[in-house]
């Protein structure tokens, strides 16, 4: 395949990987990518949610990662053909294969675009930002999924935050405990299944030695699947016991489903077989971009290297020999659906 080798793959990547660009600090990448662009033979749009597209967005093929990670990060190094750092799966390992594609699809002739999204991680800026100026044909969404898994599910999420309120009294003879009921509360909840999961991640109170809280804030994130009909909601509040609670739901994204017959997956897998691997169809059970972007789209399905266990880890790390593979899949696929020009 023209000009696809592990050396292109590698620079591109540790370029990637040597910006640190956790959400909202998208801006970070601009010299970075500039000169990806530029070294690749991509046109570079920077958006003002700071999304960089490379190529013509009005193409029929849309390859779709983001550019931004979740914090801390990660001393990039590579070993035996590991590469390791903050996004190496989670998503600029992705965004790597989509690049170097792309740029071998636009000296054949065949047009792409790769939308490397904003806030992905947090409030999926870009992606909100490409809802209101663009409809997608053929997107594939770069997630890490492994080389021989195509995503057609994603469960939909909400943030929670409840609100306990009770009695402030004083520590030593408290008569009840705010912070105990909410101890308890989180205990019972409902175990996780992939049907719903409600899953506390922080707990906010007064810090005094002597005081037992009269208002605590708990932070829970739900994800539920596109079977669940129950009501998270009263779920949450039927967990704790407190004179005064109170839910707020801060953001709700609606789960995802294509179906495998969809051309976008459909093609994907004919792709991988004829590759060499076995393909299966998957789901995720946490949430992406093609929650968000399906509507627009006629076909999606989410496909890219790396082992999605080791996302938001700080054992990040994609193999040289996944990143060729996803990339001749991703090259692949956009010549099995589009002529040159």
């Amino acid at each position: 395949m023209q000009d696809l080798s592990a050396s292109l793959l590698k620079q591109v990547v540790l370029k990637l990987l040597d910006c640190y660009t956790p959400s909202h600090k998208e801006e970070n990448a601009k010299e970075t990518v500039e000169g990806i662009a530029k070294a690749l033979g991509l046109k570079l749009t920077q958006t003002s949610s700071h999304s960089y597209y490379f190529g013509e967005p009005s193409s029929d093929i849309a390859f779709v990662s983001h550019i931004d990670t979740v914090e801390g990060f990660i001393p990039v190094t590579e070993e035996r053909g590991w590469i390791y750092g903050r996004g190496a799966v989670d998503a600029k390992g992705p965004l790597t294969s989509m690049l170097v594609a792309a740029s071998i699809l636009s000296k054949e002739g065949i047009p792409v675009c790769v939308f490397a999204l904003s806030c992905e991680e947090e409030d999926s800026e870009g992606a909100q930002e490409l809802l209101q100026s663009l409809k997608l044909k053929y997107a594939i969404v770069g997630e890490p999924t492994g080389v021989d898994r195509v995503v057609i599910e994603y469960r939909g999420s909400a943030k929670i935050v409840l609100t306990l309120k009770g009695k402030k009294e004083h520590a030593a003879s408290a008569s009840e405990n705010l912070l105990l009921n909410a101890a308890q509360g989180i205990l019972n909840l409902p175990p996780s299944s992939y049907e719903l999961s409600l899953t506390p991640v922080s707990l906010e109170c007064e810090t005094a030695w002597n005081v037992t809280p009269s208002e605590i804030k708990i932070r829970i994130g739900a994800r539920f699947s596109k079977n669940y009909t129950g009501d998270f909601v009263k779920q949450v509040l039927d967990a704790f016991n407190a004179p005064e609670k109170r839910v707020t739901v801060l953001e709700k994204t609606q789960p995802v489903f294509v179906e495998p017959t969809s051309i976008v997956p459909r093609t994907l897998v004919r792709v991988i077989q004829q590759l060499g691997k076995k393909p299966a169809f998957a789901k995720k059970h946490g949430t992406s971009d093609m929650n968000l972007l399906a509507p627009i789209c006629t076909s999606i399905a989410a496909y890219g290297p790396g082992d999605p266990r080791l996302a938001h880890t700080d054992e990040e790390r994609v193999s040289v020999e996944e990143l060729l593979f996803a990339t001749k899949v991703y090259a692949a696929f956009a010549k099995s659906l589009v002529k040159p020009l």
